[in-house]
């Protein structure tokens, strides 16, 4: 009898033993599943800073590229209203000139001009290329 009772003891004990391993199991799963789905939010809540971080670097990098395109327009239409004042300044000192030579400076004006307009436009459409490449 001593035996059975010592063995109906072990046998509880063993018992006892698993369901409270079963019950420490199941609290580290637990705290394990916490533990991801903290690690997830905190993940998520750096990704998103890090979103909203590039797109204020990109927005700020659009709105400099954008500025200095528009600095660039008026830097153009600064120079051929320059030209053009150079322009009417020539024709007024050689007033006397003939029809002939008239037409000629009028026609290295115009061609100055259009030279001056692509190369300015060739450079903005540069920066824009640029500005695409970066933000791509």
């Amino acid at each position: 009898q001593v035996v059975a009772q010592a063995a109906a003891e072990l046998e509880r004990v063993r018992r006892e033993l698993e369901e409270q391993r079963q019950q420490e199991l199941e609290v580290l799963e637990k705290q394990k599943s916490d533990f991801e789905t903290q690690q997830k939010k905190l993940l998520e809540s750096e990704l998103q800073a890090y979103d909203r971080e590039l797109e204020a670097v990109r927005q700020r990098e659009t709105a400099e590229a954008e500025k200095a395109i528009e600095e660039l327009a008026k830097k153009k239409e600064a120079l051929i209203q320059a030209r053009k004042q150079q322009l009417q300044e020539d024709i007024a000192r050689k007033n006397e000139v003939s029809a002939e030579a008239k037409d000629a400076i009028l026609q290295r004006h115009h061609e100055e001009v259009r030279k001056l307009a692509l190369s300015l436009d060739a450079e903005r459409e540069r920066q824009r290329a640029a500005l695409h490449e970066k933000l791509a």
